[in-house]
């Protein structure tokens, strides 16, 4: 049973119920919050089907139990049953972890409770995460943007560092293609007014990224004919510290340079 290959067919099953939890937070664009949330989606299938989440079911006694090797139809049926729930609980962890992230309401908790919050404070808390379609932001415009930044300092590299800088930049480009290639072009913003990029991008663009990255570059820097750039990289690489000097160049790309990643795509929106 290989649920990757039924992605499409699982997620919308589950699909309407995830823009009913997402309407229950008072959410601007429940059903894009919903299609936002597909990346993520796919990584828990991935470990149901690699084995890191056990397959069980609920059977109608309230008794839990592992699926075997070969079941029967009801288990299957049962199985199923028991996935849209445990998605759609995921879903509704990852909303609440978001709120108390960014600290903008504190009813997370209680919001399937008889007490109705007021609906003007809801949306006054919640107002920098409201967004329209229109300004969705896809992953195919930051691999522009990544892109862009690799002809320009291509162009300009004289020195050795200038050179790693601009392996560097093919190394997130190609982490981020490969990103794109699997997943398509889904929507990377979670806060569209956020200033720092670690509020501004949902949690699956950072995640496995530095290694992610580092992996593309070692792979880069093998073909590098300069010495001194292979020399200048060790640094980055070097087992322990390397994995914390390359995470910092990572950061300092996102939400420093040039304003930061964030204001670089809203900009290219406009």
């Amino acid at each position: 049973m290989n649920l990757a290959e039924r992605k499409e067919e699982i997620f919308g099953v589950a699909e309407p119920s995830l823009v009913s939890i997402a309407r229950r937070f008072n959410l601007h664009d429940p059903h894009g919050e919903a299609k936002s949330w597909f990346f993520r989606f796919q990584k828990i299938l991935e470990g149901f089907d690699e084995g890191r989440y056990e397959k069980r079911y609920k059977a109608s006694n309230g008794s839990v139990h592992e699926l075997p090797e070969v079941p029967t139809d009801e288990q299957i049926k049962l199985f199923y049953r028991s996935l849209i729930a445990y998605l759609k609980q995921s879903f509704k962890n990852d909303l609440k972890a978001q709120y108390r992230k960014q600290k903008r309401i504190h009813l997370i908790s209680d919001y399937e409770s008889d007490v109705k919050p007021d609906p003007a404070a809801v949306q006054e808390s919640i107002s920098a995460l409201a967004h329209s379609a229109s300004d969705v932001i896809g992953l195919e415009d930051m691999l522009k943007v990544i892109r862009e930044d690799v002809v320009k300092e291509d162009r300009l590299a004289t020195v050795a560092r200038d050179r790693l800088n601009v392996l560097f930049l093919k190394a997130v480009y190609s982490f981020y293609e490969r990103m794109f290639e699997q997943y398509g072009n889904f929507s990377i913003v979670r806060d569209l007014h956020a200033k720092d990029a670690r509020d501004f991008f949902i949690y699956d663009i950072r995640e496995g990224r530095t290694g992610g990255i580092g992996k593309e570059l070692s792979l880069l820097l093998k073909k590098e004919p300069v010495r001194a750039v292979v020399l200048q990289s060790r640094k980055l690489l070097l087992p322990g510290s390397g994995y914390y000097a390359l995470n910092r160049k990572i950061s300092r790309y996102f939400n420093d340079e040039h304003d930061g990643m964030p204001s670089r795509l809203r900009k290219a929106k406009n």
